[in-house]
């Protein structure tokens, strides 16, 4: 069941989750489903972290009271 959740998520091209949006909840469940099926790369991994590092990077700021006018 695991495998078939990894290749579903992989094939898969648009959110089946609601959550970050943007892609990012699609990264989360295939990430999540290749280190459960014992398949997650390093590239995966890296790939992973970048996508989140850029959302919170990018919404962190958008939303720091000091910007806001």
């Amino acid at each position: 069941m695991v495998k078939e959740a990894s290749e579903l998520a992989v094939k898969e091209e648009r959110d089946l989750i609601i959550g970050l949006g943007g892609g990012s909840s699609l990264d989360v469940a295939r990430f999540v489903a290749a280190v459960a099926a014992g398949e997650s790369e390093v590239d995966e991994l890296v790939r992973f972290l970048k996508k989140i590092i850029g959302y919170f990077t990018r919404y962190s700021c958008a939303n720091d009271p000091r910007d806001w006018k």
